[in-house]
C-alpha cells in the first residue's frame, strides 16, 4: 500500500484512509468544511472543524496542531488529499479541476 501524505508547517504528515466509525462522524464536519472553502470563507468554526480533520488523518493531536506553523496555502491541497482518500469528491465536480460549491459525494467507485 502507498503512503500518503500532506504537508502541514512545510512538513509531510502521513495520512490514513479513515475508518467507517470517523468518517461516519467526521462526513458532516467535512460537507461543512467543503462549503466553507468553496466560497472562500473558512471562519473560527470552520478552523475547528479542518482541525478535528487533520488530527483525525495525521494522528496528531491538537496541541501539537494549534502549535504548528502552517500555512494557509497547505490547508487546501491537505483536505483535498484526506477527502481524495475517504473517496469522496466535492459533488459537481468537473474534470478542469474547477471547484465547485456544496457538499460531497462518493466517488464511482462508492455507493452514496
Amino acid at each position: 500500500m502507498d503512503t500518503n501524505f500532506i504537508i502541514l508547517g512545510r512538513a509531510e504528515y502521513p495520512i490514513d484512509e479513515l475508518p467507517f466509525k470517523k468518517l461516519k462522524k467526521l462526513l458532516p464536519v467535512i460537507n461543512r468544511v467543503a462549503r466553507a472553502m468553496s466560497v472562500g470563507r473558512l471562519d473560527d468554526a470552520d478552523m475547528d472543524d479542518l482541525g478535528s480533520i487533520l488530527i483525525a488523518a495525521t494522528g496528531l493531536s491538537m496541541e501539537t496542531l494549534d502549535e504548528m506553523p502552517i500555512l494557509m496555502r497547505e490547508l487546501g491541497p491537505a483536505f483535498k488529499a484526506i477527502v481524495a482518500l475517504a473517496g469522496l469528491k466535492p459533488a459537481g465536480e468537473v474534470s478542469s479541476g474547477e471547484e465547485s460549491a456544496g457538499a460531497l459525494t462518493g466517488t464511482n467507485s462508492t455507493p452514496t
